[in-house]
């Protein structure tokens, strides 16, 4: 009797270790997913462009983003690339950005944008074809200076 006690600890031991196993690798996944997303954006005064790559070793595809700035400020210009729609959103405060088509793993989108004030970070969300999100996340703008080039 004693014997059965000792194997069902050890079975109930062994079970909790592969469903552990299973959710950290998928916490893994899901967080390497950030990784594979590249987000650079470049601004000047009020004037912001940002970047958004999707990694080539993805396997999402990116149908809608989303960005936002911080309480108090608001776009107050937007372009974007031909084939892709925006909509803005919390009086000015944020914008989503969706195409039909989708942004496949190793393809990239820019968009323009003009804030009421200076900003120095822009809040991010995508969400892929399936309506998985990915993210929040935050990137902070990189000023580029006036200064001319002299040859």
């Amino acid at each position: 009797m004693n014997y059965m006690k000792v194997r069902s600890k050890g079975s109930f031991f062994i079970a909790m270790l592969l469903i552990l196993s299973f959710f950290t690798s998928f916490a893994i996944l899901e967080g390497n997913a950030l990784e594979n997303i590249s987000v650079n954006a470049k601004g000047f005064e009020n004037t912001i462009i940002i970047e958004f790559e999707n990694g080539e070793q993805n396997t999402v595809k990116i149908k809608t983003i989303n960005i936002w700035l911080a309480k108090g400020n608001s776009f107050q210009v937007v372009k974007q690339e031909l084939g892709w729609n925006s909509k803005p959103y919390g009086d000015g405060q944020g914008l989503t950005f969706s195409t039909s088509e989708v942004l496949n793993p190793g393809e990239s989108v820019k968009f323009g944008a003009i804030t009421d004030k200076k900003i120095d970070a822009i809040n991010w969300k995508l969400i892929d074809e399936n309506e998985n999100e990915i993210g929040p996340a935050k990137t902070e703008i990189v000023e580029i200076s006036q200064t001319s080039v002299i040859i």
